[in-house]
């Protein structure tokens, strides 16, 4: 079993300091935008407003704000790299009809309300969210055992949850990682049923982005800005 993702990426790509230009932290999510002009982002789940960045000379893969810099900044480095295959909405290269028992975690309320319009609720499991359809997260184990497919929140990679959510899921269950914070990796194919990335890429350079993100909005605009990619695992 390979190690926790962002340990796994640190030790076969490294954390090259030299190459970011700017790192910003906005109300929503933390970005970095590189050199050459990536951007990647990642949640501030953990309201970081600031952080000396050269104590990534050797980063605490436990420390939160490291944590937040080194997603954001992978998040740059592959979701420009074009090895994405797809340019397009879940919806239309995934068929959720086919999985009767499927789970959520990390509420998104327009895939939540894309699923009910096909008449598929799943069981949605998210410790942020005060929702009346969020399951109690004392359940969660129990539901992801039995799923057939996962909606994974590429959060769950933040903020380390991601290795144990993989972990209790059966062997023929389809995972699929959403948000904009999904790092358009092959390497998260190494995962047990990881089958599809879906994620957001932005312009090279769009100081648009970063301007976004320091004034605190989130996705609702950020998605404006951004373009879905879809990388799928032999599926």
């Amino acid at each position: 079993m390979h190690s926790e993702p962002i340990t796994f990426l640190y030790n076969k790509y490294n954390f090259k300091l030299a190459t970011i230009k700017k790192i910003v932290f906005g109300k929503s999510y933390v970005a970095v935008m590189l050199m050459n002009g990536n951007i990647g982002l990642s949640a501030n789940l953990y309201d970081i407003k600031n952080m000396n960045i050269n104590e990534l000379q050797k980063p605490n893969f436990t420390n939160s704000g490291h944590r937040n810099i080194l997603s954001a900044y992978y998040n740059a480095v592959f979701n420009n790299k074009k090895e994405y295959s797809l340019k397009s909405d879940i919806f239309n290269l995934i068929d959720f009809k086919k999985y009767p028992n499927l789970v959520m975690i990390g509420f998104s309320e327009p895939i939540y309300k894309k699923l009910i319009a096909i008449n598929i609720k799943p069981f949605v499991f998210d410790y942020s969210s005060d929702n009346k359809v969020v399951i109690s997260q004392t359940k969660q184990a129990k539901y992801l055992k039995k799923a057939d497919s996962v909606l994974l929140t590429s959060t769950s990679v933040l903020n380390n949850t991601f290795f144990d959510i993989v972990k209790n899921t059966k062997i023929e269950c389809d995972i699929f990682m959403f948000g904009p914070s999904t790092f358009m990796s092959k390497d998260f194919f190494r995962y047990k049923n990881i089958k599809g990335l879906f994620g957001t890429v932005f312009n090279s350079g769009d100081n648009d982005v970063i301007k976004l993100i320091e004034e605190g909005q989130g996705n609702r605009y950020l998605k404006k800005k951004g373009k879905k990619v879809a990388l799928l695992n032999n599926f």
